[in-house]
């Protein structure tokens, strides 16, 4: 699904009567006259008479359109350096300034991506003519041009760029006749003499002398404000105001009115750049360390875990709310068996604190995790987290961090190798000591908690530390209390230059405990979110915890923050009362609580300490015990006769006998048979009955040692046994539950071949799938897709960041209503009417207009649309790009072609094991692509539909079943399921897609298709419905006259606020651009043949569903 459509037809297309066909032709002829009418406009741009006029001047709109690539090579700015002496090279960028010098001379600075050159126009004889250097002078600020030119090393040092290379050089006293600027001399001396030698580093600055010079897009001769001024530094504005010239401040409202214009400036650049560092280090990080990347839905039923500060909206007629976080359902993917997961996503907060670190919409980074023993697990991945984040950024970053640092001036963070660790009652007592008095069970204020990074700084010499177990009574209702005092919790906060970045904990895994604190903190245990919530423990979940931390709160870069503008109303004594009141019970409950869950008792027998439920309290210890822990998919042939310590599901228990039973162990997809078999001093007859009346999907620890049959093991992955010397239940399960895995993880072909064979087998449908969805997840096919998921988000983001793209996160709470579309979600934003995003198209080309220049995003994507099929979401995952055109969108089609055959190879490489898994519940044939990805026009896909007896409106659009029958005729003609067809008619795409040059019918837009989906006929056997659009793309309008005429055109209204600040970022000097999106849901349906997009979204949002 893409904003670049409209919405795919349903399944089910009612025919068009003649009158309104007739309209629609109507309509479409209106808006192809428009689109005509302005293309002329813009491309009849003329230039002064003058015979060397080929070689400047504003380039025709059909010229930036041309039909073929020229094939000349490009330069980077940033790559511009003193190598390249004497080289001809072509740039594009912004003009960030003008300035002559008589009528011969003229100086442009070009800027691209933050990085600037200087461009030096001198009249010239069959070079450059006075008429070219009074072209040069009157272009406006931030006008997009190409400059082609040579490169020079001029002979005296310019200030003001940044291409400035460095350069160490060694000479004697008389030799310093060096083109460069001297940084520091360090005086050495050589062992025979006195001779002075001059060790320095010299900076070689480049220049452009110019040849050719057009502009791309003319800006506004009047911006809101200048780049420069923008730049300025406070330390600058308060020199210049002490020696009597003041310079420009621009206020941070200013900016962000025109934040298309900030963030051109070299500081912003920096910020965003490094933003996108710390995403890739922390994603980069955890997986290295087996976490999975998921994506919670952000549109739940009722009050996101019990909070007020919520957007509330209306979900077809049901009351909902965003999520204020993830919280809920990354417990429930570990519930689910995913062991350790991880996401970057939007977190929503409705409160009404307008302070310097508070928003509305942040991007969380957010983790959850198994713990073995104890929370101190989390704290660890946190420590080395934060160090390799810290780590990265100084080593890679120093471009950027130097951009920051020069408007905004910083020192650097100071940190340790290992992360200080101290208890919340050591830093009450370090506050105290202090003379600030903390209330022990309270929580820390924004004044403590600077007062005690300051304390820390002072003793520790680190500005990073972790602060662990909070009082309980100031921790959610889902925190573990602590064991040894139920006062406290096990819990913690991390700091950084004195604010808190990172909050994290233990979660209550029992769902007794876990319903009576939820209880104790007025939580309405039986609304849908949280009863569903709760029950998903009740299906064995092992013990787990995490964190959350904002991405935009992540600066290392930044000083210690000014006081708070609103500071918080101190509470009254009667407040305070009821605060006290309302913790006590919580730790009543909480204590009462603990107390039970803590009173298991195990069954008398001289063996029992091998056995039985491990008491909560064991479970809480205080220190880690030091065992090695071995994974389910580890066990191997090699380990045999091996003693191995694993924590998993029990997934199959059968007795043989009162002396042996089995217990099928599973850990995120792999399995393994354990053999419990009587024997003296070794494994008792109650042992066996223990474990035979384990309930089903209980957590258990099991130590034995490695055996390998002689006989395969039929129905495990791992062909080894571990003969049981002992068995734990870490955490029980409800005794009949909802689904058995196993009918959970039965093929169509299974059940089919039972029923003739006069057998029947369980069939669990798509509903009650979905409704226990934390079972559901567990089935081995399951685990497989959503790690092929995850290695398709990996690829993406991986193939994009190593071609320069920089990853972004755009707004999806927009004003008004999204792209002038009808099916969106409505709500409120304090009193003003918004909506969830439809997709981050408006967003993604501002901020290439914000001088990024090539961007991407991975995130949630919202249509309220009712259409119920199989391939339709009301929340999905977008992977959407966009990126600068030098001179053809099919640059565009050229970056989907490498990334998509990159993706397609990589998921066949290294994932045959979930791909085989996947093949065993659904099977599937392997996806034919090509080397080089078949492009067709639009026409031609029209002409071999109409060969083959399908008539299509040569300038209208294809339903689902001519999508399919061209997938059919392409993989017959040319052997591939993967190919793009391009120039749509003008007619069927949205108001900001470019028209054709030649034929103002069509444009430069794309459909990319791969193979439909399996679908059971009948219950025989699967049959392949080829041809899916799974992405779509096109070059966009980047000139704001023919984008308001194509926006009226399309009966949007260019007056309200989201689209007159679109068509506004244009003005201000826009490159030609274009981009694409894909659904991530329908990637991996498609590639692994699936028959319903529900079964690659974790929990699925569609027109009937909110929950779990």
């Amino acid at each position: 699904m893409s904003s670049e459509e409209p919405s795919p037809a349903p399944e089910e297309e009612n025919p068009l009567s003649k009158k309104e066909l007739a309209k629609l032709e109507r309509q479409r002829k209106r808006l192809e006259a428009a689109a005509a009418s302005a293309t002329a406009a813009v491309s009849s741009v003329t230039i002064e008479a003058d015979p060397l006029a080929a070689n400047y001047g504003e380039i025709p709109l059909n010229d930036l359109l041309s039909k073929e690539i020229s094939g000349k090579k490009w330069t980077e700015v940033k790559d511009l350096a003193a190598g390249l002496k004497d080289q001809e090279v072509l740039i594009r960028g912004a003009a960030q300034a003008i300035g002559a010098v008589g009528k011969n001379v003229a100086f442009l600075v070009v800027r691209e991506r933050g990085f600037t050159v200087h461009c030096v126009l001198n009249v010239a004889q069959d070079l450059v003519s006075p008429q070219m250097v009074k072209f040069a002078t009157r272009l406006s600020r931030e006008s997009i041009i190409d400059a082609e030119g040579i490169v020079s090393v001029p002979a005296k040092p310019i200030t003001g760029t940044t291409q400035q290379v460095l350069h160490r050089s060694i000479g004697s006293v008389s030799g310093l006749l060096c083109v460069a600027y001297l940084f520091y001399v360090i005086v050495a001396s050589r062992e025979s003499g006195y001779l002075l030698h001059l060790h320095f580093i010299c900076c070689l600055m480049v220049e452009i002398q110019v040849r050719k010079l057009y502009c791309v897009n003319k800006a506004i001769p009047t911006l809101p404000f200048n780049i420069e001024d923008a730049a300025n530094s406070e330390v600058e504005i308060e020199k210049a105001v002490e020696a009597g010239e003041p310079l420009v401040r621009v206020n941070q409202d200013t900016r962000l009115n025109y934040r298309v214009l900030d963030l051109r400036t070299p500081a912003n650049q920096g910020i965003f750049r490094i933003q996108c560092q710390v995403e890739n280090i922390f994603w980069q990080f955890l997986l290295s360390e087996g976490f999975v990347d998921i994506d919670t839905p952000k549109l739940i039923a009722g009050s996101s875990e019990g909070g007020s500060a919520v957007f509330r909206l209306d979900y077809k007629g049901t009351p909902a709310c965003l999520a204020q976080s993830p919280q809920l359902h990354k417990q429930m993917s570990i519930c689910g068996g995913f062991g350790r997961v991880m996401e970057i996503g939007p977190v929503f907060r409705a409160e009404d604190t307008f302070t310097h670190r508070h928003l509305c919409e942040f991007t969380g980074l957010d983790v959850e995790m198994e713990i073995k023993e104890h929370y101190s697990e989390v704290m660890d991945v946190v420590d080395r987290l934060f160090v390799a984040i810290f780590d990265g950024l100084n080593e890679t970053c120093s471009k950027e961090l130097e951009f920051i640092n020069r408007q905004y001036p910083f020192q650097k963070l100071k940190y340790l190798r290992k992360t200080l660790r101290l208890t919340f009652e050591e830093g009450v007592r370090m506050l105290k000591e202090a003379g600030v008095e903390i209330d022990p069970l309270g929580d820390l204020n924004t004044e403590s908690e600077r007062k005690l990074g300051q304390l820390v700084l002072e003793k520790y010499d680190t500005e990073f530390f972790i602060l662990h177990r909070y009082p309980l009574g100031v921790r959610p209702f889902y925190t573990m209390p602590c064991v040894d005092n139920p006062n406290y919790s096990n819990s913690f906060d991390v700091f950084i230059r004195g604010e808190e970045i990172i909050s994290g904990a233990q979660r209550v895994h029992v769902p007794e405990l876990l319903t009576e604190r939820a209880q104790a903190c007025g939580i309405d245990v039986e609304t849908e979110a949280i009863s569903t919530y709760i029950d998903s423990f009740r299906y064995g979940a092992p013990p787990h915890g995490g964190f959350g931390v904002g991405l935009e709160r992540v600066e290392p870069f930044r000083n210690p923050a000014p006081e708070e503008e609103n500071p918080k109303k101190k509470l009254s004594k009667k407040e305070l009362a009821k605060l006290e009141r309302q913790r006590k019970r919580q730790e009543a409950a909480a204590a009462s609580a603990v107390a039970a869950v803590f009173s298991m008792t195990i069954e008398a027998d001289p063996l029992a300490a091998n056995y039985g439920e491990i008491p909560l309290n064991d479970l809480l210890s205080k220190e880690i015990s030091g065992k090695k822990w071995t994974e389910v998919k580890d066990l191997a042939a090699r380990l045999k006769d091996q003693e191995v310590l694993i924590r998993g599901s029990a997934q199959a228990i059968r007795a043989v006998g009162k002396n042996v039973a089995f217990v099928v162990v599973r850990k995120e997809g792999f399995t393994v048979q354990c053999v419990l078999s009587v024997a003296q001093d070794v494994v008792s007859p109650q042992m066996v009955k223990f474990a035979t009346r384990l309930s089903r999907e209980s957590i258990i620890d099991v130590e034995g040692i490695v055996s390998v049959p002689e006989n395969p093991i039929s129905g495990t992955t791992q062909q080894v046994e571990i003969q049981v010397r002992k068995l734990y239940c870490v955490n029980k399960a409800i005794p009949t539950l909802p689904i058995n895995i196993e009918d959970a993880s039965k093929s169509e072909v299974e059940i089919e071949k039972a029923l003739e064979a006069g057998e029947q087998l369980v069939r669990v449908n798509q509903d009650t799938r979905l409704n226990y969805r934390v079972l559901d997840l567990r089935t081995p096919a399951n685990q497989g897709i959503f790690r092929i998921k995850l290695q398709v988000k990996k690829i993406f983001k991986q193939f994009l960041l190593s071609e320069g793209f920089v990853g972004i996160h755009t707004p999806k709470l927009i004003a008004g209503s999204s792209e002038g579309g009808s099916a969106v979600f409505s709500l409120d934003d304090f009193g003003t009417p918004a909506c969830l995003a439809q997709s981050p198209q408006l967003h993604k080309q501002m901020s290439t207009c914000g001088g990024f220049g090539h961007v991407f995003e991975i995130g949630p994507v919202f249509r309220a649309e009712d259409s119920f099929t199989h391939r339709h979401l009301c929340q999905f995952t977008g992977l959407d790009v966009e990126m600068e055109i030098k001179e053809h969108y099919s640059e565009v089609m050229d970056v989907v072609d490498r990334l998509f055959v990159a993706m397609f190879d990589s998921l066949n490489e290294t994932c045959s094991t979930e791909l085989e898994v996947i093949n065993r519940q659904y099977p599937f044939q392997k996806l034919k692509y090509l080397r080089k990805t078949l492009r067709l026009t639009f026409e031609e896909g029209v002409r071999m539909l109409k060969e083959a007896g399908v008539e299509i409106d040569p300038i209208g659009d294809l339903n689902t079943e001519s999508e399919r029958k061209l997938g059919q005729l392409v993989l017959e003609k040319y052997d591939t399921e993967f190919f793009i067809l391009h120039r749509y008619p003008l007619g069927v795409r949205p108001f900001y897609t470019m028209p054709c040059v030649d034929n103002p019918n069509y444009s430069n837009s794309f459909d990319v298709f791969i193979r439909g989906n399996i679908q059971l006929i009948d219950m025989q056997e699967p049959m392949l419905l080829a041809g899916e659009e799974i992405i779509s793309g096109a070059q966009r309008v980047h000139v704001p006259e023919l984008l308001t005429e194509r926006a009226q055109a399309c009966g949007i209204d260019v007056e309200t606020e989201a689209i007159s600040t679109y068509i506004d970022s244009f003005r201000y000097g826009a490159p030609p651009h274009g981009g694409f999106v894909v659904g991530l849901e329908r990637v991996v349906m498609l590639f692994c043949a699936l028959n319903n997009i529900r079964k690659t979204s974790l929990f699925p949002r569609d027109p009937r569903r909110i929950a779990p």
